[in-house]
């Protein structure tokens, strides 16, 4: 059975930092099995115990999924010498909608440094799941642009974030597949490894939906060439380290001579790109609009994020 320290539990649900806990923990708004505990190093059976916050039962959560809008000039990696990354994102900014509703009173004259926090994690980890299948485009600039979120820095965000920055620091937090830097839209972050697995499995066939738009206007005609080499499967020419590959069926709509949809079931290394040169085009501007079923949330403005509801979950199974 898992047993975790009764502070450590209430941060990584949302009420704020490991200090603010503690602090909610004296004032004896928290309950363990029907009585209160006052004491924030109590270690709890996190399966079977009862935890109520202000009278209220607490219902665990036991991952976290997030739908992030992606912006140009942000990279999908745990650290980068030249660019902002899209953890540099999720610790600086809160979610669009909050995790949890910390409370407001929680003021308390005991002293918060008795306790030392001695879980020890790493810095540099951002999960073994977080494998690179669907990195697209580069011929773009590295500037992150005018719609980029700069960082909030209020106390109330701080309280917010705490849980997120935990589960980055711990590597539990990771990518679903990845986007170059220049491409945007759906992102998908959790520390659900199970899941993670099924949706970048070359087995599972999870359909991935890009917007395109190309350099060179395409007539009708060619319109129809390119749906129909996409249905058969293109043969893109090797870069980087990835060998000559014959990509597996696509669907290709149009929507006018220079827009398009892509809709593809694998990952490779810049294939949307590759498919489009290998087509005699060059792909100018990338957004992936869903993942399965699950589309992006066109309210989200370049950079930001929110958790995924529980029918969105359900649409990635």
């Amino acid at each position: 059975m898992a047993q975790e320290r009764l502070d450590k539990i209430l941060a990584k649900q949302g009420f704020g930092t490991r200090k603010d806990a503690r602090r909610l923990i004296r004032q004896g708004l928290v309950g363990v099995n029907g009585a209160v505990c006052k004491a924030p190093e109590t270690h709890i059976e996190t399966s079977t115990d009862v935890l109520t916050v202000e009278g209220k039962t607490l219902v665990l959560k036991t991952h976290y999924y997030f739908m992030m809008n992606k912006c140009a000039g942000v990279v999908c990696s745990a650290k980068d010498g030249l660019h902002k990354t899209v953890f540099d994102l999720l610790q600086e900014t809160p979610p669009v909608t909050p995790l949890r509703k910390v409370p407001t009173e929680m003021s308390c004259s005991e002293s918060d440094t008795d306790e030392v926090d001695t879980d020890k994690v790493g810095t540099d980890k951002v999960g073994a799941d977080s494998v690179d299948t669907d990195k697209v485009g580069t011929d773009f600039s590295d500037s992150v642009g005018s719609d980029f979120i700069a960082p909030v820095g209020s106390d109330a965000d701080a309280d917010i974030l705490a849980p997120i920055r935990q589960s980055i620091i711990s590597g539990e937090l990771h990518l679903v597949g990845r986007l170059d830097i220049d491409t945007e839209g759906l992102l998908l972050l959790t520390t659900d490894g199970g899941l993670t697995h099924r949706l970048i499995s070359p087995k599972s066939h999870v359909t991935k939906t890009y917007y395109i738009r190309l350099e060179t206007p395409v007539s009708p005609e060619e319109q129809k060439t390119y749906s129909l080499q996409a249905e058969k499967g293109i043969l893109i020419a090797p870069e980087g380290n990835d060998e000559e590959y014959l990509c597996k069926p696509a669907a290709l709509t149009w929507i006018s001579p220079l827009e398009c949809t892509l809709v593809i079931t694998e990952g490779r290394y810049h294939q949307v790109k590759r498919m489009m040169a290998a087509l005699g085009n060059k792909v100018l501007y990338l957004k992936r609009q869903a993942i399965a079923e699950l589309h992006l949330d066109e309210t989200l403005q370049p950079g930001q994020y929110r958790e995924l509801r529980e029918e969105e979950i359900l649409l990635l199974e």
